[in-house]
Order: C-alpha cells, then structure tokens, then sequence
C-alpha cells in the first residue's frame, strides 16, 4: 500500500479531536528530530508533506491527520523505544480520552508497553499500570490489560536492565542450514552450552525458545499466557509465555536479562528456539554471507546509502522492509531468513518470469515462488525474501542503527536466477 495510502487508511480510525494543536506537535516533534542525531532515519519531512497532501485533497482538518503522522513516527522509528514512547505519551496526553478512540487507545498502550518490556522498564510499566486504571478504568478491555501487566510489573521487579558485554570488536561465527533450509547457529543459553537457535529476521517480536528447553535452562517464566497461531499452520493454536533468559552468549557477545517468549508449540525444528529481528538489532550491527553471521562493535561507516525501514505491527513488532523493483514496478520486501525461498503476492501469478531489482543485482525467481491463493502482504511489502538472497551477495549488511543497508556484490555478478 503507498505511503499515503497508509496514512489515509489510519485517519479513517480517528476520532477528531480539536484540543490538539498541530503547530505544537510539529515544534516538538522537530525539537525531538533536532535533539538526536540518531533520529536522522525518521523521514519527518517526508511524512510531514504527505499529511499536508492528504489534508489538501480531503480537506479535513490537521489534527487527525497529524495523529496519524505521529503514529507513522512511532513504527518508522521502532529502534528507538525511547522516542516511541514520547509520541505515544504526546498523543494520550494531547486527545481527551472522550475523543480517543478505545480500540485506537488500546493499541497504543500495548505498544508502549511492549517498549518498556523489551528494556525491563518494570517501575515505568508499573506506573503505566495506575494511570490506566486511573483514567481508563471504566474500559473492559483496558482494564484487563493493565491488570495483566500490572502482574508482570510485580513479578518483574528484581529482574535488572537488558546489559550487552563484548569481549571482541569482531564476532564471527559460521551458520548452518537444517533439513528445512533454516540458518541456526550455536549459543550458550543460561549455562546449557552449544544449543542451536535458528536466526529468523521473520521474528518480529522477542526471540522465541520452546517450552520444553526453556524449562531445562530455567528460563524465568512471568504471569499469564497468551494465544497464539502457528506461522506454517493457521489453524492450529498454541501458547506463549513471557520470561526472562538470564544470559544469552554468542561467542564473544554476552546479553543478560533478556525478554524471550516460551514457547508451547510443538518443536519440529531441531533446535532450542529462534533468534529474532529485535534481538539482533540489539547488536546493532550485523553482516551475513552464505555460510557465516558477523557482528562488529563499533560498526564500519556503510559504503552505500541504501535505507531500510523498520515497519511495526499492530502489536509494536518489527520487520525489515527492503525497497526493490518487482519486474521494474517500485516495491519492497521483508528480508526473512526464517523462510528458503520467495513469497510474492498472488498478483504475479499469471507472470511467466519474476525479476527483482535489488542492491544492484537482478534477481531471476521463475514462477514457483509465488505465493498460495489468499496471501496478503504485510504492510506495504510485496511480500517476504529469504535465504537465497544471501546467495546472491557476497555480503549483506544491516546497520541497524542508521537504518542502512550495503549489498556487497560478488565481482563482476549482477544477475543470478534461482528457478
């Protein structure tokens, strides 16, 4: 869906509210812009000029619109938890409750809390906790959501921050493919050495372990469980936990306290669990070939200037979106190293050839990569890439913090067909 598109679809969800003032919001969001270099991936102008667009053609007014901008901020700029955080406090206290609307209000409260627990923020989801209860305690549903993280705030408290500890600037470690064509690499969870996680840039919430080795290492599991579908099977349905990992270590990295999902769907993978996106943008750098992942701290500059976006769901988990050319139509990608192959949308089905443009390099992809009757992409991507992309390149390299990708060709290699 283009971008404007995007923003037009969230306004329809929107209750006009005439206390908010746009000129402030602006002034403040620009000072956030101004106050971090590290903001410099958040394309404010852009989104800006978008809401300007929209309000010209509809002719409706600002505040809406800018509400909806603002929440565009808050996926594109993902990374920054602490950011997102603000623009979800800006929006709540800007609209009177009476003009927010609920379903809207309670996708917002999920996602700051979502970014509080990535960190361990067990005071602050405490006190998230009370002003619910306090301003929204008439709402069912929000009800019994702040009473569930009020449970895990409790249970919470004595557990530290998230702390990453390097020994080297350079992690290299080789990958591996299963029998299903998965990358997994080798990691000490807690004490148990040499358990296998499969690396799924697919994952787009916290890492995932199974239930059965999550209780053999002695995960920390926290109150309540929620419902869940398998990703290859729709219909079967299955439970996740939240707990805490005391320490993950890969090589020469070291991370404590980590926020996993425990998982009680059944293992047909060969392995401790998954390592997902939002982990591995912890690192904040990381580079992958065909048979070996690499991790540097502090990270080289990026050679290209190719941008990524960090597009998040309803439920604040993230995904890498990758611009390409589909058979030379503009479009995008999300990058999951969790599938084999190719997923396109059912449009490209009557094609006799798909082509993708990407990082210089022109992708043949035949016709058995497009997707089953009735996929729908997830936001504005044409649908997923996986492990063949590696193939493709001699290095791909993900500069999480600036939002940067660098395709490193293989010399004198610009098309490759996988058919």
């Amino acid at each position: 869906m283009p971008f404007y598109l995007r923003i037009l679809a969230l306004t329809c969800c929107l209750i006009i509210s005439p206390s908010i003032q746009s000129q402030d919001i602006n002034d403040w969001f620009q000072e956030q812009l101004i106050a971090s270099s590290e903001l410099r991936h958040v394309d404010f102008d852009h989104n800006y000029k978008m809401v300007l667009y929209a309000k010209k053609k509809l002719e409706k007014k600002m505040d809406p619109l800018l509400k909806s901008m603002m929440i565009m901020d808050c996926e594109r700029a993902w990374g920054l938890d602490s950011l997102t955080v603000l623009v979800i406090d800006q929006i709540l206290m800007k609209a009177p409750k009476y003009r927010l609307e609920k379903g809207l209000a309670l996708s917002l409260f999920f996602l700051k809390y979502k970014c509080l627990f990535l960190h361990n923020k067990y005071h602050e989801i405490e006190q998230m906790t009370d002003y619910m209860e306090r301003h929204w305690g008439e709402d069912e549903n929000l009800r019994l959501q702040a009473a569930h993280w009020r449970r895990i705030a409790q249970v919470g408290k004595d557990i530290g921050p998230v702390e990453i500890h390097r020994s080297k600037e350079v992690v290299g470690l080789c990958h591996n493919q299963d029998s299903l064509g998965h990358l997994y690499i080798e990691a000490n969870l807690n004490q148990a050495k040499n358990r296998r996680l499969i690396v799924d840039t697919g994952l787009m919430s916290s890492s995932v372990l199974f239930r059965n080795y999550a209780d053999q290492i002695g995960v920390r599991l926290l109150p309540d469980s929620t419902h869940a579908s398998s990703a290859t099977h729709p219909d079967v349905k299955y439970n996740m936990q939240l707990g805490i990992l005391d320490s993950l270590r890969i090589d020469g990295i070291l991370i404590k306290n980590l926020p996993v999902w425990v998982s009680d769907e059944k293992n047909e993978y060969d392995c401790a669990g998954f390592i997902g996106t939002p982990d591995l943008a912890r690192l904040e750098y990381v580079e992958f070939t065909r048979d070996s992942l690499i991790f540097r701290h502090p990270f080289p500059e990026p050679r290209s200037q190719s941008d990524f976006t960090m597009n998040a769901g309803a439920h604040g988990d993230r995904c890498i979106c990758i611009p390409c050319k589909i058979n030379g139509q503009s479009s995008s990608f999300l990058f999951d190293t969790g599938t084999n192959g190719f997923l396109l949308p059912q449009q490209y089905a009557s094609f006799d050839n798909v082509f993708i443009e990407v990082g210089g390099m022109q992708i043949g992809v035949g016709t058995q990569a497009i997707s089953a009757h009735g996929f729908v992409p997830y936001k504005d991507s044409c649908g997923f890439i996986g492990t063949p992309l590696l193939y493709a390149f001699e290095r791909l390299c993900l500069n999480f913090r600036y939002c940067k990708v660098e395709f490193v060709r293989k010399e004198d290699v610009d098309f490759i067909e996988f058919y």
